[in-house]
């Protein structure tokens, strides 16, 4: 069972999916026994080849049971995915699972492998059959190529900057359709994984694979930062901090590495020269923990790269339209450069340009202006709902979109 939930709905899952009419009837009298939930679905899972679910909806009607509704395929995943996918629009994230005994264990890995801790679940059985034997990397298997055999919601588009170059290396900021997440805010392409969230690991895997299949690259050499709104920068090959990090560079051929985004500032470094690469997630506080100055340090120190061959592209974020901030605490951004602050209603309202507060920072730590490209994919993210996520619009759930980079085979 999961330790924390969010969510107001609570749900019953039937599993229908047997020809024992014995099953049914057992599932029919364990079920009568079980509270009438208030604010709760019945969610009967059966064959579409079986009747099963329209007997048992039968009886359960005549319980006086509310919101009983069937969900009815080929394939017992595909089932279970379409209740899931009715819990997350009703906002249900506490269900507990009837089931044959034989089947408890199928259940048990793949509600582990398909779930986060948005959700409380449990398993009840209503028989003493023998246990069916199931394998965490059998489930797993079945998972990932359940994901794989889904239609995504439209098709990947990426963003690209003509100032990297395209002979070294490949590079792009992800937009948000081409994917398998369905929830409002996170639909499609959400390339993030989190437990306070609904996508699971295994659907944020399949988005990842989609992304890299559009590109050209390798998904099991994806490497995304995790990041903490902080300055600190994990170089691909040392001990991966466990307290996460916003910045992630690399001279290793066939890794790509990226940097996620919802508003915040994502950066892309490449170095022609000494043939590195960088991916940076900047929000405001990393703005003001200068973490594009780290990522630069990085390079130096760890590749050797000099910052005036070094070549950058910022992505998609939130522009200073709408990136309101509070007006007793805009000194940290003027600090930065004077410009990057804007005063409207009097005084009574202030609007940030993080896109100059870093161009700035860039430059003074030896960066050349003619290689900063703060315009071509810098499209404000709030202001563009179909392209891009963004947290301060949707507020949450909401998705990631990325910005990657890699270097080309020699």
């Amino acid at each position: 069972m999961r330790a924390m939930a969010t969510g107001t709905g609570s749900a019953y899952i039937l599993d229908l999916w047997t020809e024992d009419q014995q099953h049914c009837s057992d599932v029919v009298e364990t079920f009568a026994k079980l509270p009438a939930l208030e604010n709760s679905s019945v969610l009967l899972l059966a064959s579409d080849s079986s009747n099963q679910a329209d007997i048992v909806k039968i009886a359960l009607d005549k319980q006086n049971r509310d919101r009983i509704i069937q969900f009815e395929n080929k394939n017992k995943m595909a089932t279970f995915y379409d209740a899931k996918l009715y819990c997350d629009t009703h906002g249900i994230s506490v269900f507990s699972v009837l089931c044959s005994s034989k089947h408890s264990q199928y259940w048990h890995l793949l509600l582990t492998h398909v779930t986060t801790d948005v959700y409380e679940w449990n398993i009840s059985t209503v028989d003493q059959e023998k246990t069916d034997f199931f394998t965490q990397e059998q489930i797993v298997k079945d998972v990932s190529n359940f994901f794989g055999s889904l239609p995504a919601f439209g098709d990947v588009t990426t963003l690209t900057s003509p100032i990297i170059p395209n002979d070294l290396f490949y590079h792009g900021f992800s937009c948000r359709t081409g994917g398998l997440s369905s929830l409002p805010g996170m639909k499609s392409l959400n390339l993030v994984y989190s437990i306070s969230k609904r996508d699971p690991k295994a659907l944020v895997n399949e988005n990842r694979r989609k992304l890299a299949n559009h590109v050209g690259f390798d998904p099991e050499r994806f490497r995304v930062a995790r990041t903490v709104h902080g300055n600190s920068v994990h170089v691909v090959g040392n001990t991966e901090p466990d307290e996460g990090y916003d910045g992630i560079a690399t001279d290793q051929q066939g890794v790509t590495i990226g940097a996620p985004g919802a508003d915040c500032v994502t950066m892309i470094f490449a170095d022609p020269v000494k043939r590195a690469c960088a991916a940076l997630h900047s929000g405001w506080m990393g703005t003001v923990k200068r973490a594009c100055v780290e990522i630069l340090h990085t390079m130096t120190t760890e590749f050797g790269s000099n910052p005036s061959d070094v070549i950058v592209a910022m992505g998609p974020s939130i522009g200073q339209c709408c990136f309101e901030f509070g007006v007793d605490q805009i000194d940290q951004f003027k600090d930065i450069v004077a410009e990057s602050v804007v005063i409207r209603d009097s005084g009574q309202k202030a609007f940030v340009n993080l896109q100059i507060c870093n161009r700035v920072l860039l430059e003074q730590n030896g960066v050349k202006p003619t290689n900063i490209d703060d315009h071509t994919c810098t499209k404000c993210t709030s202001c563009n709902p179909e392209l891009f996520f963004s947290y301060r619009r949707d507020g949450r759930p909401f998705g990631n979109q990325v910005g990657f980079i890699g270097m080309k085979m020699k």
